[in-house]
């Protein structure tokens, strides 16, 4: 018998253009952005763990410009993991799903 994924909605606030570049990768895969974040977050889990604070701070904000307001749809115990590196890093929730992305962005 399998298990079903919780998957709960997780409203972030991420750059226009991060969102965009999620979306367009998205449609190249042919996946949904909520798929790609939960893939980057598996893929920069233990990477996002080596940091701190200043690390963190060094490696976040690539992206610049206007806020798109978004529901993303990823496992509860995904979002708990966001919310704790969030946490022990001090930066928000989307400062760690920017570092997520940007260690697993696929190819140019």
């Amino acid at each position: 018998m399998s298990s079903a994924t919780v998957k709960v909605p997780l409203p972030l606030s991420l750059p226009r253009q991060l969102v965009e570049e999620i979306v367009q990768w998205g449609i190249r895969l042919d996946r949904s952005g909520s798929w790609l974040l939960g893939a980057a977050w598996n893929l920069s889990r233990d990477w996002v763990a080596s940091l701190d604070h200043e690390g963190a701070e060094c490696e976040s904000g690539s992206y610049n410009g206007d806020q798109a307001a978004r529901n993303w749809f990823i496992p509860a115990e995904t979002m708990l993991e966001i919310a704790h590196a969030a946490q022990r890093l001090r930066i928000p929730p989307e400062g760690v799903v920017e570092l997520a992305w940007n260690f697993s962005r696929p190819g140019p």
